[in-house]
């Protein structure tokens, strides 16, 4: 058969490692092996409105961290366990480690983890590709909202995400065909420092489990004796000092004390 040449073979790049963790590695492979032409992205909204707002983007991060912020007009290259890499990071950052920057603009109904869920393939690659440290995440969100995070290397997750990478191009290699149904690989990324923050599953953990389990049963409850502390304290005149109700369960006391807070005393009345 007669190939397409195209400048997208021949290698992986960042969104191509989010394509191969969605599974989608048949059109990909089509692609790699001239099979067919990668889409035009030319007349997709918010494709090109990212491209557009780029600039804007970065320099927003400079303002915003106060950090040296260069955009990067260079496509790199890099070998990364017998896949060939090429990537274009958005810019570089002179923080204290020197970091890699990338911008998206998404819309104004995501969240800022969501965006690290999709974008997590990519930010490993860049950052492992170029053998650093980490990468300045900045995002608007519509045209209102922007927020950043600093996302920190993380070795293991990113050789196990690369396994699947590895996997993808061997076919690309072979010129063998991928399996037309590939399942979705979700590697959790918890463990990933963000903001020198990390996250955690403690759902094996039996206390924490436990103790969730008092607060979900007990928060409506809560929630009944918050508003009710908050109508009985709005019921207490300027002028009273002391307010009370004696009933045959109890005997609540309301005071006010010197510095003109109010107080609460409850009496339990145990049967005679």
């Amino acid at each position: 058969m007669t190939k397409l040449n195209h400048k997208r073979m021949g290698y992986i790049g960042g969104s191509d490692t989010y394509r191969i963790m969605k599974g989608d590695w048949l059109s990909l492979w089509q692609e790699k092996t001239g099979r067919a032409l990668p889409a035009d992205l030319s007349d997709v909204l918010p494709v090109q409105m990212g491209i557009t707002t780029e600039a804007l983007n970065l320099a927003w991060l400079e303002q915003e961290t106060g950090y040296l912020v260069t955009p990067n007009k260079e496509r790199f290259t890099a070998n990364i366990g017998g896949v060939p890499v090429q990537y274009e990071p958005d810019g570089f950052v002179a923080d204290d480690a020197n970091s890699l920057a990338e911008c998206k603009h998404t819309n104004d109904r995501n969240s800022l983890d969501e965006v690290l869920e999709t974008y997590m393939p990519q930010i490993q690659t860049y950052i492992h590709a170029h053998d650093y440290d980490g990468l300045h995440l900045s995002v608007f969100f519509g045209n209102s909202r922007w927020e950043s995070c600093y996302v920190e290397r993380h070795t293991d997750w990113f050789r196990a995400m690369w396994q699947h990478v590895k996997d993808f191009w061997a076919y690309v290699e072979k010129d063998e065909e991928p399996p037309h149904t590939v399942p979705e690989v979700k590697h959790t990324i918890a463990g990933i420092s963000i903001d020198d923050m990390v996250a955690r599953d403690a759902s094996k953990d039996n206390q924490f489990v436990s103790f969730a389990h008092d607060y979900v049963k007990n928060v409506t409850a809560a929630k009944t004796f918050e508003d009710a502390k908050k109508t009985l304290k709005g019921m207490v005149e300027a002028n009273e000092r002391e307010v009370w109700c004696d009933t045959p369960e109890f005997r609540l006391t309301i005071k006010r004390a010197k510095n003109r807070s109010l107080r609460f005393n409850l009496t339990e009345k145990t049967d005679a």
